[in-house]
């Protein structure tokens, strides 16, 4: 009876949990693997390893080598999952501390035959020495349900090849469905061209993308009391201000000054629009670029400019006193949104029937199978990205933010101190760049932090360059030493960072590495 099983352990990398320890590992893929027939043997060395350009040859090595047809009789499905269960538990410290769920995907064109021999040794204390089978996977149905591995439950996906001496179809297909946590995750398909193409599918998904939407309102210099709107559900023909009236997803705010800064307050969602950084009510700041200002939505939802029809977004004012929206004609969104996608990260464990009652055609297509996914997986979060995971778009050139300059500030030059206190790097016209050190080291996303956090002589517009203000800031000479972080990701694990004393820019820094950090800021001189 031949069987076939792959057992794959995920773990997706998104948010922020608390583990019982903190986790020294970097966010990012680790895959390891089972093979197994009469007994479970990890042919990683009993831990997962980290996906990056070394680690993937290296696992594709060991599936060509390591990964082989045994010589023993039998095949132990059960007990496989049992270990790549207990795998999971054991190694969870070794994981990185930002996981976001657990998930077993099992592979399988036959049913156990093994598992509850006594030559196998117990796990975790559990003994299912002379056990009846059922009572082995009614225990792995059991934990896949109950167990939690960093906090998370496990997700349990079941994919079956029935093989051509599997007798008790019934049977075959009640242990793949035992084998996964929800009914829409069992899949019991014809052939392993099938199978192989759900892995792939499976990949894909596990290595999907988050996004993170930044949306400029960019206006001209409103009067104080002027209300602006942006509609984002207006056909583009349509002028009239009922249209403004009449839209249901919108973001709206009055124009106001503080401080000699513009800012946009009172802001409201209408419809699906909303923002995690400016909730209702709240104000944002203007940033002007001569004439024109634009206050700025980190994090906008209900607008995708990738997806949604651009030609339907709108700039409507309405002046104090009057009950009429008229339309900015001159208003273009092109230019006034980012989009950051930032890709999953997964802990992925596979566990190979490598049974004698394997064809070696077989094994040569579970082995293919199986490298195939740890390709995917690498080239969706590593390598080149294809179309459904394309690669971080590069950031914005950043966009001026108002402030007051002294008239005695008026001859400011590169290396002249900044009203925030920096040193000036950048002078374009009427806007001029500031930088400051920060004090310490940082990783990168603490860097990045730690720049958004600083309030220095009463400003709180710093933020972190991209690595082409970085390398501004090099050129200016006004810092000559130190290796510091830009804000610019590479990939989930890497960043761009530079060291001012040669000035090598590189997109290899892993992300957890310590590095000086920098906080800039624009403003315009009167």
């Amino acid at each position: 009876m031949k069987r076939i099983l792959f057992f794959v352990g995920v773990s997706l990398i998104m948010g922020n949990l608390l583990f019982a320890q903190e986790s020294p590992a970097q966010s990012g893929v680790y895959v390891g693997v089972i093979s197994f027939a009469a007994n479970a043997e990890d042919i990683t060395g009993g831990e997962p390893i980290y996906l990056d350009d070394e680690g993937k040859d290296r696992l594709l090595e060991i599936l060509d080598g390591d990964y082989q047809k045994a010589s023993v009789q039998g095949t132990s499905l059960y007990y496989a999952v049992h270990k790549a269960l207990a795998s999971l538990s054991q190694n969870q410290s070794k994981f990185p501390s930002d996981v976001d769920s657990v998930n077993l995907i099992v592979f399988t064109d036959g049913l156990d035959n093994n598992s509850t021999s006594v030559a196998l040794e117990p796990i975790e204390t559990e003994d299912f020495g002379e056990k009846l089978a059922s009572d082995y996977l009614a225990y792995d149905k059991e934990q896949i349900a109950s167990r939690e591995v960093a906090g998370k439950p496990i997700t349990a996906y079941s994919i079956g090849v029935k093989g051509a001496d599997v007798s008790d179809a019934d049977s075959f297909t009640a242990a793949l469905q035992d084998l996964a946590s929800d009914e829409a995750n069992y899949f019991e398909l014809t052939d392993f061209d099938q199978a192989n193409d759900k892995f792939a599918d499976i990949a894909n998904d596990l290595t999907a993308l988050t996004k993170k939407v930044t949306f400029t309102v960019k206006t001209p210099s409103y009067p104080v009391g002027t209300k602006v709107r942006v509609t984002f559900d207006v056909p583009s023909e349509s002028n009239a201000t009922e249209d403004a009236e009449g839209s249901q997803n919108y973001l709206e705010g009055e124009v106001a000054v503080k401080s000699r800064k513009y800012i946009l307050a009172n802001i409201v969602y209408g419809g699906d629009v909303s923002c995690s950084t400016v909730p209702s009510d709240a104000s944002v700041n203007g940033a002007m670029d001569g004439t024109e200002v634009g206050y700025t939505f980190v994090d906008l939802k209900g607008f995708d400019p990738d997806v949604d029809d651009k030609t339907a977004v709108k700039q409507w004012s309405m002046s104090s006193g009057t009950s009429n929206w008229q339309v900015n004609s001159e208003y273009a969104v092109d230019g006034s949104t980012e989009t950051i996608t930032n890709y999953k990260s997964v802990v992925v464990y596979l566990a190979l029937d490598s049974s004698t009652s394997l064809s070696d055609d077989d094994i040569d297509g579970v082995r293919e199978a199986a490298k195939k996914f740890v390709q995917t997986v690498y080239d969706k979060t590593q390598g080149t990205p294809t179309a459904a995971a394309p690669e971080p778009e590069p950031e914005p050139d950043p966009e001026p933010v108002s402030s007051d300059v002294p008239e005695e500030d008026s001859s400011l030059r590169i290396g002249s101190t900044g009203p925030g206190g920096g040193i000036v790097f950048s002078i374009s016209g009427n806007t001029y760049m500031e930088a400051r050190q920060l004090s310490g080291t940082y990783n990168f996303n603490n860097a990045r932090q730690a720049a958004d956090d600083l309030v220095a002589d009463g400003f709180d517009d710093w933020r972190a360059p991209s690595k082409d203000e970085l390398d501004l800031i090099y050129q200016s000479k006004v810092i000559t030493s130190g290796n510091f972080w830009s804000s610019t990701e590479s990939t989930l694990v890497n960043a761009w960072d530079q060291n001012f004393s040669s000035g090598a820019q590189g997109d290899k820094g892993a992300k957890t590495t310590q590095r000086s950090a920098l906080a800039i800021r624009s403003f315009n001189q009167e």
